[in-house]
């Protein structure tokens, strides 16, 4: 049999995760990933039309203050002090506490009188009107304020204790905690303290269908109300015309913390998926991960956490085993293409996400810690928490649409780019790991040049990102009925990128 292949096909990623399907029918724009690791895409994300290895994170406050910061947000205020980072921080012993940060490095504590909010609450934050409203589900509703210093109040008139809290139409809307399921309040127009029990309004959600609410979002001039099993619409703006209407049946959200306002509607983790919801129709574009999110145990979900930032929705898992993994899934793309790529950052500990976002801020994206009482600033180098970052890529098996046919792999072209550091490469040949072929190549070292051709580690340095695009031979028992790539990069210097690869194969003839 001569060597001498005809057929080429040229790769172009966008990245993303799939494992819900057979490697060799996952498409060209996703990733493979190995279900039972969580590491196939880890710490590595989509950029710039590049693959690209993380930056870490740094920590902004000094000293550590707490256990674990519970929940966190920018609050933003037409009067001085314009804008200010509040967080909701557990302090080890008791309580969780509201701390500010403001021109500092540290957080100092808003006092208040009277009781605090018992350990083990997860903190709802709300911004109305120059004022910021905390729920916890077992102390009544908080009111922080700023007068020539920080101070917090319980709110008059609502002897509930709600878990979430609303801002909507110049009103508050209040449920969950100690309230009846499906129940709902909210206050008169522009008053934080006429409730249901005075001028305000209460009624349920779903008419007694024993639902509980999960949470509450406006989304297009309407107050969308997710149960744990339905979704239900508000429309309206008084007592008189209120109107519910449910949107989806047997779909709800089981994680309140999960839903993000996104590019024209909303992001939410159900029971076993990830949805988006645009006020009208709902659509799964969690399929691809299913079997992931299957490993987490149904307790652990409910209190995953996300944010929408630079055009990617941010899943992040903060409970005990699952605490350092988070999901992205690139929104853009979705709402462009219908492609539904996810990326897995692994080593993260998330409890919650800060946009800075308003008027003058950076538009920087800030982690609270799950794990301390550190607030991090996201991407602000390769380093995160003094460990060095790893990127990994693993692509799909390639069966040519034929996975039943032996082919003869005859040569490989990759098209990446970095600036310093080491790139291992690695060509998996077979399905599974019953006939798997390893090899790493050798570019030789402080050159831009490929080098002899042997496996083994190759490297370059170049003072800027040189994109290098070279071609070599495949040695004949890499020969099988499917190939793929993987790459690894774990410098602390530089981000790597890849672009894509182009494979010259033949079905085997003999």
């Amino acid at each position: 049999m001569m060597r001498n292949a005809k057929l080429s096909n040229t790769y172009d990623f966008s990245g993303g995760i799939n494992i819900s399907k057979p490697p060799h029918l996952i498409e060209e724009n996703e990733c493979y990933a190995n279900p039972s690791s969580f590491d196939g895409t880890k710490n590595i994300y989509w950029k710039n039309d590049s693959l690209r290895k993380r930056a870490g994170t740094l920590e902004i406050n000094d000293p550590e203050e707490g256990d674990h910061i519970e929940n966190g947000i920018r609050f933003y205020r037409a009067a001085s002090p314009t804008k200010t980072t509040i967080c909701a921080i557990d302090d080890g012993s008791d309580y969780v506490k509201h701390y500010y940060l403001d021109g500092s490095d540290i957080f100092q504590e808003i006092t208040k009188a009277g009781t605090q909010i018992a350990t083990g609450s997860y903190i709802h934050l709300a911004v109305w009107k120059d004022a910021l409203y905390s729920a916890s589900g077992n102390q009544v509703l908080q009111k922080i304020t700023y007068s020539g210093g920080w101070s917090i109040d319980d709110i008059a008139g609502l002897t509930s204790k709600p878990q979430y809290v609303c801002h909507h139409k110049d009103r508050l809307f209040a449920a969950g905690g100690d309230m009846p399921e499906g129940y709902l309040e909210c206050t008169a127009y522009d008053d934080d303290t006429s409730w249901s029990a005075g001028n305000g309004e209460a009624f349920n959600v779903g008419y007694k269908d024993g639902d509980p609410i999960r949470q509450l979002v406006s989304l297009n001039d309407n107050l969308t109300v997710y149960k744990q099993d339905s979704i239900w619409v508000l429309r309206g703006d008084n007592l008189f015309n209120w109107f519910q209407h449910r949107d989806e049946k047997a779909v709800g959200c089981y994680a309140p913390y999960s839903v993000a306002d996104v590019i024209f509607g909303h992001i939410f983790l159900s029971i076993d998926n990830v949805y988006f919801f645009d006020g009208q129709t709902i659509t799964p574009i969690g399929d691809n991960i299913k079997p992931w999110l299957a490993q987490i145990p149904i307790g652990y979900r409910k209190n995953a956490s996300a944010t929408y930032y630079n055009g990617y929705y941010r899943l992040s898992f903060p409970t005990a085993t699952y605490n350092n993994k988070e999901l992205i899934f690139d929104v853009t793309q979705f709402k462009l293409t219908g492609k539904r790529a996810w990326w897995l950052n692994d080593s993260r500990n998330i409890n919650n996400y800060i946009v800075y976002g308003g008027p003058e801020d950076d538009n920087t994206l800030y982690l609270c810690d799950s794990n301390a009482g550190y607030l991090r600033k996201m991407e602000t180098g390769t380093q995160d928490e003094s460990t060095d970052v790893t990127t990994e890529f693993h692509s799909k098996y390639y069966v040519m649409d034929q996975p039943n046919l032996e082919k003869m792999f005859d040569r490989l072209k990759v098209d990446l780019a970095q600036s310093i550091g080491t790139v291992n490469m690695k060509l998996y040949a077979g399905l599974g790991d019953d006939n798997e072929f390893e090899y790493d190549i050798d570019t030789g070292s402080s050159t831009n040049v490929w080098g002899t051709g042997v496996w083994g580690t190759f490297q370059w340095q170049a003072p800027d990102k040189a994109r290098v695009t070279q071609e070599f031979a495949l040695p004949s028992y890499l020969d099988g009925y499917a190939i793929s790539l993987y790459l690894k990069h774990d410098s602390d210097e530089e981000n790597v990128r890849f672009y894509g690869f182009s494979l010259s194969w033949a079905y085997k003839v003999f």
